[in-house]
């Protein structure tokens, strides 16, 4: 090969190159279908540009023409916070067994780039192993000052000998106060797991988030099949009824002087509200009752699943996000099917100005 053959090709991986990096600042475009494969395929969400000045005739025809598509005003991005939960399954092995290391890193990588590609600001994550696993995990995003806020350290179960059912929460905004627990025994049920919380200061705006992961719909082989069922729904109803006593106290806490203004609760549910096999289950409407919405409530249950279908199952909604405050919400959205996991992502983006 000469020398102006070689010197072609090496610009040619050059242009590629820079044509990747241009991209990643570039604005993100609307998913096509929610079962695009993020590692194939990543494509953000939608966002808004702000508009350019127009004149006052300009202002007048768009104002009185009903053909015209009304824009909304425009937000900057630096005044909206991303909120997302994730339930990254039995991450980073992918399995309840544990993995060879090159596997777990394989999955460590591509679950870095899913999450810069959201461009997340606070995630509550389920089914990690440990705090040292997600803080690998973020030393391979690309989110400057992203640390652990909090995560849980449950012991393991006889049929989960490797403590793969952890949550945890991580920012890149200062944290003040942070914690995690297990839920306690409500008579003869007794919930697993528990969770992780932390008071997060979002540029002068306090915010407290919490990362949980209820009961299962798991029955055992030697469980009964007709009794099992209902002690799991008992237990998820049981729990709410926890975290919902749990929230309200620690969102009445002050931090010198300064008041918690947003208060999040996250996670995977296991139990749903559009899906009829749960009908007459308490769990969600609980919450709701204690003062908490969801911020996915006027979004069509088909456009939110949360869930895909399996063989083992259908589609369904088990991932929520629980909102109490007064901050303007804004872009409910369900990122893509990813083969990270059989969650998807779910966020929301709330206003500090």
């Amino acid at each position: 090969m000469n020398f102006k053959n070689l010197f072609c090709i090496a610009s040619s991986f050059l242009s590629v190159f820079l044509f990747a990096e241009e991209a990643k600042t570039s604005t993100p475009t609307e998913p096509v279908s929610k079962e695009v494969v993020a590692e194939a395929a990543p494509v953000a969400e939608k966002s808004v540009a702000a508009p350019e000045a127009a004149s006052e005739a300009e202002k007048e025809e768009t104002v009185t023409d009903k053909d015209k598509k009304v824009v909304s005003p425009f937000i900057p991005w630096e005044n909206q916070v991303k909120v997302c939960t994730w339930n990254m399954r039995w991450f980073p092995s992918g399995s309840p067994v544990v993995k060879p290391a090159k596997d777990e890193y394989k999955r460590s990588e591509s679950a870095a780039r899913f999450l810069n590609w959201q461009k997340v600001d606070i995630v509550m994550l389920q089914e990690v192993r440990s705090a040292e696993v997600v803080t690998n995990l973020i030393k391979m995003m690309e989110r400057p000052g992203m640390k652990v806020a909090a995560c849980t350290q449950f012991p393991t179960l006889p049929t989960d000998p490797v403590p793969q059912h952890q949550n945890a929460i991580i920012t890149h905004y200062p944290v003040i106060d942070s914690g995690f627990a297990k839920w306690e025994k409500d008579g003869e049920l007794e919930p697993p797991r528990g969770y992780a919380y932390a008071v997060i200061d979002c540029e002068g705006t306090l915010i407290l988030c919490f990362s949980v992961h209820f009961k299962s719909n798991f029955i055992a082989k030697e469980e009964d099949s007709v009794k099992t069922p209902i002690i799991n729904r008992q237990t998820r109803e049981a729990t709410a009824r926890q975290f919902v006593a749990i929230a309200d106290t620690l969102s009445k806490k002050e931090y010198d002087g300064r008041k918690i203004e947003a208060v999040f609760l996250a996670g995977d549910f296991n139990t749903s509200i559009f899906d009829e096999n749960f009908k007459g289950e308490k769990t969600i409407q609980t919450i709701i009752d204690g003062g908490y919405r969801d911020v996915y409530a006027d979004v069509p249950a088909d456009q939110r699943e949360t869930m895909p279908a399996t063989k083992w199952h259908s589609s369904t909604v088990f991932d929520y996000i629980f909102y109490k405050g007064d901050k303007k919400l804004n872009d409910p959205y369900v990122a893509p099917k990813s083969w990270i996991s059989d969650h998807r992502l779910v966020s929301i983006k709330f206003i500090k100005k």
